[in-house]
């Protein structure tokens, strides 16, 4: 992926944004149906007595978090509608982004960067795509939700997938998708591209497989009792899924088979990582980080801050994560705690507690830093050796 690696708030967490030091919730749980569904509003304003974002960070949540290695930025977007670059090396309460892009259609929910490019997916359905230096700005239209997941693909081309149900895929030097993936009947929660094929999970309970060299509907895969929140790949033919009903499954792309199911959550599944070996790490919405193995489906982890008192359930749940060079985990948690853990000991590297919780994580390449899009705004860097 050139060095690029890309990470955000997991779909089943963006309900827990409203009332958390996110946005405000609305009357009669309107506000959290329309967030857990994608379609909350940018002008929608902080709740009273959030902590306000240093000058030139985002004004509202952070969504989603880049980081390029080659070029050393870090690019961010957020519910403001803004996407701001930043030098790798300069990111706390008082550095100020090197750009300021302007989504200029509502929240903006998901960025990567692809070559050269940044791509981001907004609320509006629309996509929008600027080069390295935030010029030749170009808008893609299509998707009539927001966008919520996008995934590179090959050198220059990427997977957009929205709550529309439609997934496209794109190339950066045309104008109108290559390929329509449709099929789901519900909104989408995730994407990703392994090999020549993409996997799409939906609030529909289900997985589809799509061949991104003809557009066609490979497999639909079944199983999950509850909406699919999370994928990721496992190596070409594998993928590993989580859904709101605490399980997860192994996939087996070319059979469209369940080679393995496993439930260790008792909560919804927040976000999966492919970890050193055939490990995969899994968070939960229950506050909690299990190591698998994925031979055997035993979980050979568990890591799980100690309980605050008179908190509730949700309130230690796991709303982003990212890996540290295979073997270290980054977790945030909406009692704003964010730890580091060792996957191979279950040791606990550093902790530490944040003004709000982050919304969003992506680690560098090189895995010495984390950074944190906070749920008022601000960005942070947070050195780990």
């Amino acid at each position: 992926t050139g060095g690029c690696a890309a990470g955000g708030f997991d779909a089943d967490a963006r309900d827990g944004l409203r009332g958390r030091g996110g946005l405000r919730r609305r009357r009669g749980g309107e506000g959290r149906d329309r967030m857990a569904n994608g379609t909350a509003c940018a002008s929608e304003k902080l709740l009273p007595g959030t902590p306000e974002a240093p000058a030139g960070h985002h004004g509202f949540t952070v969504t989603s978090v880049a980081y390029h290695q080659e070029k050393q930025i870090v690019v961010s977007a957020s519910t403001d509608g803004k996407v701001l670059v930043w030098n790798a090396d300069k990111i706390d309460a008082q550095d100020k982004p090197l750009k300021i892009l302007d989504g200029k259609n509502g929240a903006v929910w998901s960025v990567i960067v692809v070559g050269n490019f940044i791509v981001c997916g907004s609320e509006s359905g629309q996509i929008r795509i600027w080069d390295i230096n935030g010029e030749n700005e170009k808008t893609l239209t299509g998707h009539t939700a927001p966008v919520c997941k996008l995934s590179q693909f090959g050198s220059n081309q990427f997977v957009s997938a929205s709550r529309d149900s439609k997934a496209f895929l794109w190339s950066l030097e045309k104008e109108e998708p290559l390929k329509t993936l449709s099929g789901h009947s519900k909104g989408l929660t995730d994407v990703v591209v392994v090999g020549g094929r993409a996997a799409t999970s939906s609030l529909d309970n289900t997985i589809k497989v799509w061949d991104l060299a003809s557009g066609e509907n490979l497999s639909t895969l079944e199983g999950h009792a509850l909406q699919v929140t999370c994928l990721t790949a496992i190596d070409d033919e594998r993928i590993a899924s989580g859904s709101a009903d605490g399980e997860i499954r192994i996939w087996n792309l070319s059979t469209a088979k369940c080679d393995k199911s496993f439930k260790g959550h008792g909560m919804s599944v927040t976000g999966l990582h492919k970890v050193s070996g055939s490990k995969l790490a899994s968070t939960g919405w229950d506050g909690v980080v299990k190591i698998w193995d994925v031979g055997t489906g035993k979980c050979v982890q568990t890591m799980q801050p100690a309980p605050e008192k008179n908190a509730k359930d949700a309130d230690g749940g796991i709303c982003a994560s990212s890996v540290l060079s295979e073997d270290r985990i980054v977790a945030s948690h909406f009692n704003k705690q964010v730890n580091v853990w060792d996957c191979q000991s279950g040791k606990s590297l550093a902790s530490k507690a944040m003004k709000g919780f982050a919304s969003a994580v992506v680690t560098s390449i090189d895995g010495k830093g984390a950074y944190l899009g906070l749920s008022y705004g601000e960005m942070h860097k947070l050195d780990v050796q």
